[in-house]
């Protein structure tokens, strides 16, 4: 994948992951992008990263110029992160990026289990974007400004496992007392993999309770 100029940036209202080194300049021979993607681990001064694009674009590794503090995350955790990268260039394997923020990302397994009776009626998401990378499903949303009491969940309609159009639930629920006045952007990442991998399945459809009109109720991935 070539990089280029303008990617937008959300910073996110999660505890950062502390970052072991300082950050140097950007300047016009550099682009920032932001990803999420899959902690490995930190090696000989670098963090490790799995690092894929949009649906089925192949995994490759990246490293970063620092460590991650792994006291708030660990191997195979999902983390958003924001880099520097030379403008113009292709992310390859073991392309060494200037990380500039890492922040943890809720990583949620897919259960097979009916919605809940009043999930139609539960709190509604604010979506901004629901994609695949691979076998993840990947979460940009704006949620109330409390996000202490937040979860997320995946289920799989037990009736729809086997047919070819598999119906998935997303449920979010926020206990806080307080939502507070105003929203925060949040991650979160979904792992299909047990779905996607069934021979029945040609597509997933994703149902939302969701706020944001222009992203709709349903978001459909096909094989």
């Amino acid at each position: 994948m070539k990089l280029q100029k303008l990617f937008t940036i959300l910073f996110v209202a999660i505890a950062a992951i502390t970052l072991h080194s300082c950050n140097s300049d950007s300047d016009d021979s550099t682009v920032q992008v932001a990803n999420i993607v899959t902690f490995k681990g930190n090696s000989d001064g670098q963090s490790v990263f799995t690092y894929q694009e949009m649906n089925d674009a192949p995994a490759v590794t990246i490293r970063s110029n620092q460590t991650l503090d792994d006291t708030k995350v660990k191997i195979g955790d999902r983390v958003y992160i924001v880099f520097n990268a030379k403008y113009g260039s292709e992310i390859t394997n073991n392309t060494v990026v200037e990380l500039l923020q890492a922040i943890a990302v809720p990583t949620i397994n897919t259960v097979v289990e009916n919605r809940p009776a009043d999930w139609e009626t539960s709190t509604a998401l604010y979506v901004q974007a629901l994609f695949r990378s691979g076998s993840w499903l990947n979460l940009q949303a704006l949620v109330p400004s409390s996000t202490t009491e937040m979860t997320f969940r995946l289920l799989a309609d037990p009736q729809t496992i086997n047919s070819s159009d598999v119906q998935l639930y997303l449920v979010y629920t926020n206990k806080a007392s307080d939502y507070g006045e105003s929203n925060a952007p949040t991650f979160a990442s979904f792992n299909i993999a047990d779905v996607w991998g069934l021979s029945s399945c040609t597509q997933i459809t994703v149902n939302v309770v969701n706020s944001n009109f222009s992203t709709g109720s349903q978001f459909v991935f096909k094989k």
